[in-house]
């Protein structure tokens, strides 16, 4: 796809095949079946997903609800709480109907093969 709110007019199923041109209606109506072109599109603060680095305490663009993971609720004003646990909680608007996943991560990646037992990770 060229970027996440239009659909390419061509497809390449891979290197044994060419390209093969779609009708030129097929982009608009695969659109339209999925609500049109700007039910897709990213509202600044109803992220589906945001990833935060554990002990900070990033601005939130409205006040709600945090379920963490083990269950228990917590109250968001105009940020999130540093103290928040590792793992994946939910986060409720107090109004609106969206669901945004808060990822809660130490803020460094493991090297995989390290991971596997195969070799050491390195900075």
């Amino acid at each position: 796809m060229t970027d996440h709110h239009t659909l390419d007019a061509v497809f390449d199923p891979g290197p044994d095949y060419g390209w093969e041109d779609i009708p030129t209606d097929i982009p608009t109506a695969v659109l339209e079946a999925m609500g049109g072109p700007e039910a897709n599109r990213i509202t600044a603060g109803h992220e589906v997903v945001r990833v935060i680095r554990a002990g900070t305490e990033p601005p939130w663009p409205t006040a709600g609800e945090l379920v963490l993971e083990d269950g228990s609720r917590r109250p968001v004003g105009e940020r999130l709480p540093a103290d928040l646990p590792l793992g994946y909680h939910d986060f409720y608007p107090a109004t609106g109907d969206w669901r945004t996943r808060v990822i809660i991560t130490r803020g460094n990646a493991s090297n995989p093969v390290n991971l596997l037992g195969l070799g050491r990770a390195t900075s």
